[in-house]
This record gives structure tokens, sequence and C-alpha cells, in this order.
């Protein structure tokens, strides 16, 4: 038998019990024997293990998720820093060509006062 449970008012004990047969030498039974092994605390192990086997595989679970979810924002993280360069990239482009517009009216301007300058010189 086992696993056997023996309790007291103080504790609890586990024995696995084995029964066995005694012969004489013509094979005569004489009785039995009774063996009693004490396993408490082979059995407190067990069950330890079986809660921290189940502990970790719960961490391991929620180390998988975090991961995934880890590598979800690291994507969505690269992907906004991408959208950042493509408005910085088109901001700066518009300000060269802003620059550049100016720059142009700038000389326009500069053209028509110089011609009316030489318009005026000349009268």
């Amino acid at each position: 038998m086992k696993n056997l449970e023996w309790s007291s008012l103080t504790t609890t004990k586990y024995f696995d019990v084995t029964i066995a047969p005694v012969y004489d030498s013509k094979q005569k039974f004489l009785g039995i024997t009774l063996a009693f092994l004490e396993i408490t605390e082979g059995k407190k192990l067990r069950e330890k293990l079986e809660l921290t086997n189940l502990e970790s595989s719960t961490l391991k679970n929620t180390l998988q998720s975090l991961t995934s979810e880890l590598n979800i924002a690291q994507i969505e993280l690269a992907s906004v820093r991408q959208e950042i360069k493509l408005l910085e990239d088109t901001f700066d482009t518009d300000k060269s060509l802003d620059g550049n517009i100016d720059g142009s009216i700038d000389e326009s301007m500069n053209r028509s006062i110089d011609t009316s300058k030489t318009n005026a010189d000349s009268n």
C-alpha cells in the first residue's frame, strides 16, 4: 500500500506499507511481515517541487507574453521613428523650398527696384 496517511493531533505522517507472507523451510505459512517506510519528507518535497514547477510555468508564460508585448512595442516605436524622420525630412525640404522662394522673391524685388532706378535715372 502506498501513501497511507497517519494523523495525530499535532502532525500528519505518510507511509508506504509492504505486506509479505512468511513461510518456513517446508513452505508452511507462518504469518506475515509488515514493513512501514516513512515517506513524509519525500512527499512534502514532491508537493513543493510540483508547486515550484507550476509557479515556474506561470512565470514562463508571463515572460513570453511580456516579451511578445515588448516586441510589438518595439515595432510600433520603429514605425513612429520612421514617421518622425519623414516629417523632419519633409519639414526640412519645405523650409529650404520656402528659403528658395523667399530668395527668389527678394531677387525679383531687387531687380524691379534696380530697373525702376535705372529708368528714373534715364528720364
